[in-house]
Formats: structure tokens, sequence, C-alpha cells
């Protein structure tokens, strides 16, 4: 059968195997010195595939970073680091979501800039092939930032008005209607708590869970866990799907719900939710029991608070609204110039998509009357969240297809 390939991605980097070059004892020496702020700074970011895309400078060259609480070193693409004549060395593989490896670079004296943060610089540590992500993005994506970034500061990030505001932690206070969640970073430095999810007919299953704002989707339960909690009923609804893409390559799943997920005293109901298939990767550990990502995250403003050992939640607008995947069976990537050039890259069987007999390969041409250029990936995956009918025109070679998409909730 074939699986849907992940509309969304997740990009979880922990480090696998370092080498003989330099070791973790050095990559750690490395490390950024502690920035003070005198005051608040607000940075305003683009969301993209609801990953947090910040602009950043290297050699006073703009780029866009990702902001990423799964990942602790900064990074930068390897193609972008060769560009700007970055000093690199070694050997490096890494690994996360997904069950394959990914080889890189070390980064030897590189440093990025935030626009708008006067005097700091953040290293660059280690230079990896990104650029093959951007199509699923949608968005340029030339880098990524984490922990390292993190600990510096109390970090709050605001979905809803699309900005980071960084205060210094030392002198950090907070006062507002928010929950307090303890936290624990754990040794890959991502930040962990403790949550419950619960499925009819039993009692609610404690976890540990990671706080994973690189991963755009919402629940990921790892395999270890599914398969010892026996948390997949025989008769629940679930279809399997490529669910994402990271530096492990793809990662696999069944796409369900569970009846709920309950963190502090918030009850996120019935929301979607990956039993992860991988048999190696993140999602493989039981170290673990899963990822909570932006789907359930932007439901509040985050604060991260690394030096009191906690993240506050403050629920927003969307807390209530219930969340979707995708109920058409396509796949989109995003080429050509500002990514409005949308491809089918994949077809899952027995789908509205099937039905209508679309195809990989074929080319978003104009849907509901507007041209494709019209549209992002990310409202096409917006569009595709809700059920409704569409008429879609499609190019196949030197053809012009026009077809009636009818989505439906499959879970």
């Amino acid at each position: 059968m074939n699986v849907r390939k992940g509309l969304l991605f997740c990009f979880c980097v922990s480090i696998i195997l370092f080498s003989r070059e330099k070791s973790m004892s050095q990559v750690s020496a490395s490390a950024p010195q502690s920035f003070v702020l005198q005051q608040p700074v607000t940075i305003p970011f683009e969301l993209a595939g609801n990953h947090i895309c910040v602009r950043v400078m290297v050699n006073s060259v703009p780029l866009w970073f990702v902001f990423d609480t799964g990942d602790k070193f900064g990074i930068i693409d390897i193609a972008k680091a060769k560009s700007l004549g970055l000093d690199m060395q070694g050997q490096v593989a890494v690994g996360g979501g997904g069950e394959d490896k990914m080889s890189g670079m070390f980064v030897k004296g590189g440093s990025f800039a935030i626009p708008g943060l006067d005097g700091f610089a953040h290293p660059i540590l280690l230079a990896l092939p990104l650029n093959s992500l951007t199509e699923h993005l949608g968005h340029d994506f030339d880098g990524i930032f984490g922990a390292d970034f993190i600990k510096q500061f109390v970090v709050e990030l605001d979905y809803n008005s699309k900005t980071m505001r960084l205060y210094d932690k030392e002198k950090f206070s907070y006062s507002g209607p928010g929950e307090s969640i303890p936290e624990a970073l754990n040794s890959a430095g991502h930040p962990t708590i403790h949550a419950q999810i619960a499925q009819p007919g039993r009692d609610p299953i404690e976890g540990t869970f990671v706080v994973d704002l690189g991963s755009g989707l919402s629940l990921i339960l790892s395999k270890p866990f599914v398969e010892s909690q026996h948390i997949v009923s025989p008769n629940q609804k679930t279809f399997s799907a490529v669910v994402g893409y990271g530096a492990g390559g793809a990662s696999k799943g069944l796409v369900g719900r569970v009846e709920s997920l309950k963190i502090g005293s918030y009850v996120i109901k019935r929301p979607v939710t990956v039993f992860s298939q991988d048999s190696k990767g993140a999602m493989a550990s039981d170290s673990i029991q899963g990822n909570i990502g932006v789907e359930i995250m932007h439901k509040f403003k985050v604060i991260l608070d690394y030096a009191h050992n906690r993240i506050i939640l403050e629920p927003n607008s969307r807390f209530s609204e219930a969340t979707e995947y995708d109920m058409s069976g396509l796949a989109f990537i995003a080429k050509g110039a500002n990514y409005h050039e949308f491809i089918i890259n994949d077809v899952r069987e027995n789908t509205p998509a099937s039905a209508a007999n679309l195809r990989d390969g074929d080319v978003l041409i104009s849907m509901d009357g507007k041209p494709a250029t019209s549209y992002t990936l990310d409202q096409l995956h917006d569009i595709f969240r809700h059920e409704g009918q569409h008429s879609l025109s499609v190019r196949r070679g030197a053809e012009t297809i026009n077809v009636k998409l009818t989505l439906k909730r499959e879970i």
C-alpha cells in the first residue's frame, strides 16, 4: 500500500556519531557564553508548516533559521555554509525523526546574529544538508537553532502575534494567568514534561514527552510506548502514513486519535495522534513516550523558562479548536519562485485524491477558480484539513485535467 508523504515535517536532531577529529567535550566547549539582556527584546517570526522561521544574519548575509526545541546546537545548511566560506572540518552523522542518519560536518568559528538583538552572536557548530527539506516547508530553510540559544534567555512565543519575546533569565518574574508546567532537559537538551493520555474504558496513562516545537504535528507516541501499553484498540480508526521528515529521513506511523491529552490542568480533547511505527530513530526509543508538537502547543502562549525548570502555558483563542489532519489524501511539495509551484508528490490509496484520479507529478494550476500562485503551501494544508468540495485544475504532461475533490474526515 502507498503511504502519504507528510504535509508537515518534524525535525528532531540528536548526535548519533561524532568524527574522530572532534569529541562531544570539544563541541560542548564551544557552547555560547551567557548573554545579558538589559531589557526585553521582541523578534518577529514567520510561520511555515507550523515552524517558527526567524531572520538571522551570517557573515552579513540574511538567512532563515528554524527555531526548534528538539535541537540543541546552531546548525546551518551545508551548501549555504560553503557559499559563505565557513570553515568546515571533520565528519558527523546525526539522527532524529525517522530511521536513517544524515551526514554533515563540524563548523569552526561560525556564528549567526539576530536583527534587533544588538551585540548577540550565537555559535554555528554543525553543517547539514537541509536544503532538500525546503520543498516540504514551502519556505527558505537555511539553519536551525534550539536549546543552546533558549538557555540564555526566557523565551516567550506568541503564535497569534507571530512574535518571540526574550527576557533576562535572572530578572524574569511571571504573574500572568497561565500555568507553570515542571520541565527537565534530557541528555540531548530537549525539554521534557509529564503528561497523561486517555483512551476509552481504561485509566489514564502517564508518560514523559518532549515538547518539540520543531514538529509540525500534534502528538506522536513512540513505538515502544504504543506496543507496551496496547494503546491502539483493534476497532480504532487509523490509517498508515509517512508523517514527517527530519534528520533521520521519513517517519512512519498510524494516524488516529486518543481520547484526550492532559498537560497540567489543561485537557486537549481527541487530538490527532501518530502511533509511531519507526523501528529506529527517536520514536523507536523507550526513553520517552512521545512528542508534543506545534498543533498542540500553538493553542497556548508558550514561555520557555529553562533556568527555573518550567514551561508556562497560557491558553489562547485556539485552545478549544479541534485538531485536524489532511482530508484529501494528497501531498504537495512547493518549488519555484517563492515556493508557489505545487507538485503532487504522493496520492494515498482509498482517499478523495485517488477517487479523483489525481496522480504523482500532477502540477496544480488552479483551485476554486483562483490560480495556484495565489496560494501558499500552508494555505493548501489548511484548506485540506476541512470538509468540503473543491475544483482543481492540474497539468499532467501536456494535458490539463479538471477534477472535483470532495474532502472527508477519516479519523
